[in-house]
């Protein structure tokens, strides 16, 4: 099963749409940078979001976040984010969003 998602793995693919499995526990750096999704659930069992994981989504809008990730620097850097669901903050959120 896939456990983590690689740095880079999906940065600029034009992916639409995104599901998490119940096994995934790390998203790598830059991951889904320049994702063209709308919203995103980011669910309880992945624990780590590496730095800039969303940025540069233009379109990312919304996003919850069900568990308690440590979050990277920039996860959401230059995205049109208006709704961020999170019960709890790892990080200074400045550095989480800018």
């Amino acid at each position: 099963p896939v456990t983590t998602i690689a740095n880079d793995a999906f940065n600029g693919k034009g992916i639409k749409s995104v599901e998490f499995g119940s096994n995934v526990t790390t998203i790598g750096d830059y991951a889904f940078r320049n994702c063209t999704f709308s919203k995103v659930t980011i669910p309880k069992n992945v624990t780590s979001i590496g730095k800039s994981a969303f940025s540069f989504c233009q379109v990312l809008d919304e996003v919850t976040i069900e568990g308690t990730p440590s979050l990277g620097e920039n996860v959401f850097y230059s995205t049109t984010l208006e709704i961020l669901k999170i019960p709890y903050i790892t990080k200074p959120i400045i550095k989480v969003i800018m």
